[in-house]
């Protein structure tokens, strides 16, 4: 091939690449919008509700042995049964069809004496508008004693169950630590595949 010939086909070869080139970059946004059009938007947020008070209203009392049961309003159409007994705290998750799920946090989190929170953490998906809770944090304040003669310590655990259509469950046990609430929020968003404590 004479250098005539090869600076034709080297300019050509340009050509062609400028070509592909500018017509990649121009698909760039039909990709983008595409991908947009069948991929709704997902985002996770939190929404609180409180665990006493006006939203709260009381089911049964044991004049007896002072159990409490108080149902409050939640989101979604879910509910939470909070439950006191023996001077320690629990929840119940209603799910929108009735059924009720036991947390049992005096066997999970702490069998020592608790009081809850005041709010519940809803951990929700937002998908194309629709919200859905898919994790709940609720903090467990507990008076720990090892031993009779020990001393009292204070604890403060998040408690973190997860939410799916078959099961509602506790899943994650944050202990008390400086960046507990961050870490109760990456476990909630993770916690949909993950196994119920006991």
């Amino acid at each position: 091939m004479d250098m005539e010939n090869l600076r034709f086909a080297s300019t050509n070869n340009i050509k062609w690449l400028f070509i592909l080139l500018v017509g990649g970059l121009l698909l760039i946004p039909v990709i983008q919008a595409a991908t947009k059009i069948s991929r709704p938007s997902q985002s996770i947020s939190s929404i609180y509700t409180s665990l006493s008070g006006k939203k709260c209203k009381t089911l049964s009392v044991d004049d007896e042995t002072g159990s409490t049961v108080m149902q409050c309003s939640g989101i979604a159409n879910y509910s939470l049964k909070v439950l006191t007994d023996d001077s320690r705290q629990s929840v119940n998750v209603i799910s929108p069809d009735k059924k009720e799920y036991p947390l049992n946090y005096w066997q999970i989190i702490t069998p020592y004496f608790s009081s809850l929170g005041s709010k519940a953490e809803w951990r929700i998906l937002t998908t194309g508008g629709v919200k859905k809770p898919v994790a709940l944090i609720i903090r467990v304040n507990a008076s720990e004693q090892k031993d009779v003669d020990a001393k009292i310590e204070k604890r403060s655990y998040l408690a973190v169950a997860k939410i799916t259509k078959t099961n509602i469950c506790v899943t994650d046990k944050i202990l008390p630590v400086i960046n507990a609430n961050e870490q109760a929020r990456i476990a909630a968003d993770n916690s949909m595949k993950k196994s119920c404590l006991k």
